[in-house]
């Protein structure tokens, strides 16, 4: 019996005008990738580790990671057909493993951390075979601003619909700036296990999800199928279609390539299925979008070609002929039990939970499990990815800087401190101070904030023994800013779920770490880096151009360049700001040479410590009346950003710059 899968027999005549186009670029968020594997022998793929540094290994997440990025960018010489093998591949693995081989999913903040680095790297398409089921498809601030983002830039976000086999949905393919994949059989009647929630009536699109050829961690082949797997081939397919426009010198943007697919689909076949809503927008129709770009099939009665699956590599002859013939895979190397993942170690028959939303509490950290669940082993049982269970997902640490503020869960929680205050108003700080002090036990009933620009953007929940000195150190500080015009306060911490406000704004939660908990006002700050004013004239110019020019770097810091200290990069940013004093050598040492700042960056330092993450904090200077003559000055400093609180490690460095 020969395993049959249409789009690969489809698409034989867009391979013969294009493969791809390196200029056009699909990142693939998922887990790591087996770069060795065959098929990724010349291509061009570009692997970045800001996230996962795991290298790839027999576990789940590299199964998952390898095999999608097989289908999309599986050369031709291999076994293994990628749909768009001549495209760029940014590979941005979130998902790994623990010792034991369990799978950790991933948070939607890392997810958000992914899709701006693939913003970064200029990715025309993003390829997310991963979700979370969502009872609204709301996603956090964090991820919906990123997805926001990629719509503004242009950049096409294909997400998988998920497998939970009902009308649900699944974040981030529920967004309405997403082109949301669900998946067929061979036959073309949808998986059971495909979902239709009524977002993806409007944003999806099918196409067939099984029997499809994958590369197998460790240099085995095999088919798999879901929608994690039907989702690389509409990114591959709207690869094609963005490089057949480029090379015929007519362009078209991602968003224009979602339309002419989403166009180009047939409606729903009555004799497939009896719930038209499982073909979501309509079957993706490969035939009639080839003949709208007037690509026909340029030879006919040719022999099929069938791979050995137990080979790495075709023999010349027959790699020559797989580039001008579709794919059909051998009966006997190829199972017809399926791989939708392979066996893990934990697994759970229970369908993963919806976002718990209770206003009044602080909502467990939602998790992002691999959309390819419901998968069958080699029985035929139907076995659940991981459950979203937060002890499996290491909580993303941050580090932020911006003021305290509070609200309430909901306008009854609020009513009830008018009352319990006898009047007076709870959202007057002066008086909510004074009922703490007497009463520091509500002090937990209130969502405490942290604010950037009087924006919140994070909820902050003290938790463990020490929840009440959290507690009484959130006072102080907004008692600070009150009577001692407080500016800042520092709060590292691990991200652990999300809550919403009582304006309905969703942020995430932050647990604080005590001992990095700091608050200060700028001036006050200056002068304790740079110490009491010297007496004579000469000391005291200089010293006063010191105090100027630290105040300058605080303020790009807190102002130009703030952010919610999610990233390494961010978190060793907004570090180095409040461990000013590392700071203030670089600039008496610029001032000696009347340099001024001219940027602020951070980049992955090149050596590691085993169990470190060193990020180099770069202050570039100039000499503003001799721009042309003097060469720029770089003072570097690393910033070790692996623990929940960041700390600077070795001597600061500096070089000039032409």
């Amino acid at each position: 019996m020969t395993i049959h899968n249409p789009v690969w027999q489809e698409l034989v005549p867009m391979w013969q005008h294009t493969k791809g186009h390196p200029e056009i670029r699909i990142a693939v968020i998922d887990g790591p990738i087996d770069q060795q594997q065959s098929c990724f022998q010349g291509s061009r793929l570009k692997v970045i580790t800001e996230i996962v540094s795991d290298a790839p290994q027999n576990s789940f997440s590299s199964h998952h990671g390898t095999h999608v990025a097989s289908i999309l960018f599986g050369q031709h010489h291999s076994p293994i057909k990628g749909i768009a093998p001549d495209c760029t591949g940014i590979i941005i693995p979130i998902f790994s493993d623990d010792e034991q081989g369990n799978f950790k999913p991933a948070s939607q903040i890392q997810l958000a951390q992914a899709i701006r680095i693939a913003i970064r790297e200029k990715a025309h398409i993003i390829n997310i075979s991963a979700g979370e089921l969502s009872s609204d498809g709301e996603p956090i601030t964090e991820l919906k601003e990123a997805i926001e983002e990629c719509k503004a830039k242009n950049i096409l976000l294909v997400a998988a619909a998920g497998n939970n086999g009902c009308a649900c949905i699944h974040i981030p393919a529920a967004s309405p700036y997403a082109l949301s994949v669900g998946a067929l059989d061979q036959n073309g009647a949808p998986l059971e296990s495909s979902n239709w929630g009524a977002p993806y009536q409007l944003q999806g699109i099918v196409t067939y999800g099984a029997k499809i050829p994958v590369a197998q961690f460790g240099g085995e082949i095999s088919t798999a199928r879901g929608t994690s797997y039907a989702t690389p081939i509409i990114s591959g397919i709207a690869g094609l279609l963005l490089s057949w426009y480029l090379r015929k010198g007519t362009p078209r943007t991602p968003y224009q390539i979602k339309d002419i697919l989403r166009t180009h689909t047939t409606p729903c076949d009555l004799t497939l299925t009896n719930n038209c809503e499982k073909f979501l927008g309509g079957k993706l129709d490969i035939k009639a979008l080839l003949k709208t770009l007037n690509i026909h099939q340029s030879f006919i009665n040719k022999p099929k070609i069938q791979l050995n699956m137990n080979n790495d590599y075709p023999t010349q002859a027959e790699a020559e002929a797989m580039d001008q013939q579709e794919l059909v895979l051998s009966a006997d190397t190829a199972s017809d039990n399926e791989l939708e993942q392979p066996p893990m170690t934990n697994t759970s028959n229970e369908e993963a939970p919806a976002l718990n939303e209770d206003l009044s509490e602080i909502a467990p950290q939602g998790e992002l499990d691999l959309s390819a669940c419901a998968c069958q082993d080699k029985e035929g049982s139907t076995n659940a990815a991981p459950s979203q269970s937060k002890q499996n997902t290491p909580p993303a640490l941050a580090y932020v800087l911006g003021k305290i503020g509070y609200t309430f869960a909901n306008e009854s929680r609020r009513d009830s401190f008018l009352q319990e205050m006898r009047g007076n108003n709870p959202h007057d700080h002066a008086s909510l101070i004074a009922h703490l002090k007497d009463n520091p036990f509500n002090a937990s009933s209130v969502i405490w904030t942290l604010n950037i620009d009087d924006f919140p953007v994070y909820a902050i929940h003290p938790e463990g023994a020490y929840a009440r000195d959290g507690y009484d150190r959130l006072r102080e500080f907004l008692n600070a800013q009150i009577e001692e015009g407080v500016e800042r306060v520092s709060i590292p911490g691990r991200v652990k779920g999300f809550t919403t406000l009582l304006s309905g704004q969703k942020v995430p939660v932050i647990v604080p770490e005590l001992r990095g908990m700091y608050s200060w006002d700028t001036v006050g700050l200056v002068q304790a880096v740079v110490g009491e004013e010297p007496k004579g004239k000469d000391e005291k110019d200089r010293y006063e151009n010191n105090q100027v020019r630290m105040f300058n770097f605080l303020e790009r810091v807190y102002y130009e360049i703030r952010n919610k200290g999610i990233t390494p990069q961010q978190r060793a940013l907004n570090y180095a700001a409040t461990n000013a004093f590392q700071a203030q050598q670089v600039f008496e040492q610029a001032a000696k040479e009347e340099l001024e700042l001219a940027n602020i960056s951070v980049a992955k330092s090149p050596v590691n410590a085993p169990g470190a993450d060193l990020w180099d904090v770069q202050l570039s200077f100039f000499n503003p009346k001799k721009r042309h003559e003097v060469a720029r000055k770089v003072y570097r400093f690393s910033v070790d950003v692996s623990d929940v609180v960041p700390v600077t490690t070795g001597p600061i460095r500096n070089w000039s710059e032409y």
